[in-house]
């Protein structure tokens, strides 16, 4: 049963991808590893597997990449910025966040930067215990956070209905999760006008993910 199905006056979100290049030496990397000769391993398959891994590493948290090739100092890209950039705007209209990422190292660098700024964050994630979310979300939905920050695998629970905006940072390879990660704001008795960001770095292995994520999802749905 649909969500339209299930309330008259439900409306679903609106769903905005942003395309951003990469960092200077992320780029490097990511040319590095594109090359599937860098990439080691006994057989082609391996080899080919190895380096779909790594690319999604490179793209979800380049500074945390540990397999080698040419260093990434941090992981303030393009990415970081525009997702920094949004809370900005959300916050500054009095709205709460949600940002949704599938690797702890950009929730790390987000965590920093909100903390600068002197914005208020909750976090649910593999680096809290499982019986301290509940405390984490409920901070949230009483309004003492304005930004919570959610891993993705973590994102099949705690739903928000109150909060109006989203943004998926990084994606996980199937259609599952990121339909999960929507859930958290797209509820039945959600407020009208929620808006999820997807952001991805351009010519990359996330925007093939991002792009064959919503064909399974029309497939599923037809």
């Amino acid at each position: 049963i649909s969500k339209e199905q299930c309330s008259e006056i439900y409306r679903a979100p609106k769903i905005v991808d942003v395309r951003v290049p990469f960092g200077q030496q992320q780029a490097v990397l990511y040319a590095f590893y594109l090359n599937r000769g860098h990439v080691p391993g006994g057989n082609p398959l391996v080899r080919a597997r190895r380096q779909t891994q790594w690319l999604r590493n490179i793209c979800a948290d380049p500074a945390g990449f540990t397999h080698g090739g040419p260093a990434v100092d941090s992981n303030m890209n393009p990415k970081v910025i525009t997702i920094l950039e949004l809370v900005r705007d959300i916050v500054s209209q009095g709205e709460q966040v949600v940002i949704i990422n599938s690797r702890k190292g950009l929730t790390n660098t987000l965590q920093d930067k909100l903390f600068e700024a002197v914005i208020s964050i909750a976090r649910i994630d593999s680096t809290l215990p499982a019986e301290q979310h509940s405390k984490q979300a409920n901070v949230f939905k009483s309004g003492k956070a304005q930004v919570m920050l959610m891993g993705i695998k973590c994102a099949a629970s705690h739903s928000f209905n109150k909060c109006k905006y989203e943004i998926i940072g990084s994606l996980e390879y199937s259609n599952g999760p990121f339909d999960q990660a929507k859930g958290r704001v797209d509820r039945v008795v959600s407020r009208p006008g929620v808006t999820i960001y997807c952001i991805l770095f351009k010519d990359s292995i996330e925007e093939v993910m991002y792009d064959t994520v919503a064909v399974k999802d029309d497939a599923a749905t037809i």
